[in-house]
């Protein structure tokens, strides 16, 4: 009883497994066989489907070609009407129309400076006349000694607001030596520059006047550098 049932044990496991290697071997071949045949329609399909477009596309821009029903226009038969043909639609590509292009350049303005250069007016000639010397009393014991020029143009026109430097020397009785002193005086209205020195004694017996230089803008000044001489007033002899 135990052999036999092992026996038949041993009969079901060996028909469950030839019975799997049976579904393993159908699952390949449908593996094999079926997938294949799947893309090959797959790829027919899409085969045709482009074949057709392309026909349906020449189909479009072939010419048409209309054929007569026999009848001659005569009322013979059998001649064959004239073929009418329909060209394929022409197109016309879009014309594209290009804006003209404007380009407007500034004008170029120009401006010349125009520098004008005066010249400095030519200098007036002008002179002064010799110094003249002039003493005079101012007390019992003290006299002054003046000094003066006149400046003027050569057309006798006065040189107003000229410098003028005039130099006034004193001399103690015979002495050979003079104490001079210097001033620089302004012409007036009347191109007259002078200067006076005072407070000279009787000691003082003689005085000297000498213009020394004569300075005025616009004038070219000739200077007359003559000395004149005065005696005191209180000189009665030689002096």
């Amino acid at each position: 009883m135990g052999r036999k049932r092992r026996t038949v044990q041993r009969r079901w496991r060996r028909a469950r497994s030839d019975r799997a290697a049976t579904l393993v071997e159908y699952a390949l071949l449908v593996a094999v066989l079926v997938i294949p045949v799947v893309e090959g329609l797959s790829f027919l399909q899409t085969g045709a489907r482009t074949k057709m477009g392309h026909v349906a596309e020449n189909v479009a821009q072939s010419p048409t070609t209309t054929i007569g029903d026999g009848s001659g226009s005569d009322g013979s038969g059998g001649g064959a009407t004239p073929t009418s043909t329909t060209a394929a639609p022409t197109t016309t590509a879009p014309t594209t129309t290009i804006a003209p292009t404007t380009t407007t350049q500034k004008p170029t303005t120009t401006t010349t400076t125009t520098t004008t250069t005066t010249a400095p007016p030519k200098p007036i000639p002008a002179t002064n006349d010799a110094a003249t010397a002039t003493a005079e009393k101012t007390s019992k014991s003290t006299w002054s000694a003046t000094a003066a020029t006149t400046v003027t143009t050569k057309d006798g026109k006065p040189v107003v607001g000229a410098k003028v430097t005039l130099e006034i020397c004193t001399r103690q009785g015979n002495k050979s030596s003079w104490d001079c002193s210097s001033q620089q005086v302004t012409t007036d209205d009347s191109g007259v520059a002078s200067w006076t020195v005072d407070d000279l004694t009787k000691s003082d017996t003689m005085m000297q006047a000498t213009v020394t230089a004569v300075l005025a803008d616009r004038y070219d000044i000739t200077v007359d550098d003559s000395s004149s001489t005065d005696v005191s007033p209180f000189c009665t002899k030689k002096c």
